[in-house]
């Protein structure tokens, strides 16, 4: 019985890697951000943190953690400076549930950077 069950726990999670790695394979055919032309980069994963509904069963709690649907509101930046030399070089994008937010999103974006503007129109700042 033993060995069942740390078969089973060995094969959930592995099971669940896999299907959530499927909508990866199909992002390099997805919409352009507007105004921009941005896409979301082929394998960049961007997913609900969602706990393995079999590893749960399994071991009464949550144990096992795979990726769930697509997030909403998430926003990256590129930077190139010729392509998007009328921003300062960086071209901005958000994605709601995989798809391109409207232009009106896209057109906040370089205003609203123009704050951090010393550090290169980049709000995070890490640690050396």
């Amino acid at each position: 019985m033993r060995r069942i069950v740390f078969a089973l726990v060995a094969v959930a999670p592995l099971a669940g890697v896999v299907a959530s790695m499927a909508p990866a394979s199909g992002q390099t055919d997805q919409e352009a951000a507007p105004i921009f032309g941005v896409k979301i980069p082929p394998g960049y994963l961007a997913w609900s943190y969602d706990p393995l509904e079999e590893s749960e069963k399994a071991f009464g709690r949550r144990q096992s953690f795979v990726a769930g649907p697509p997030k909403n509101g998430v926003q990256f930046m590129v930077k190139d400076s010729q392509k998007y030399a009328a921003t300062d070089g960086w071209g901005f994008a958000q994605f709601n549930d995989g798809k391109p937010a409207d232009e009106a999103a896209h057109n906040a974006c370089f205003s609203c950077h123009a704050i951090v503007k010393a550090r290169d129109f980049i709000f995070n700042r890490y640690a050396p």
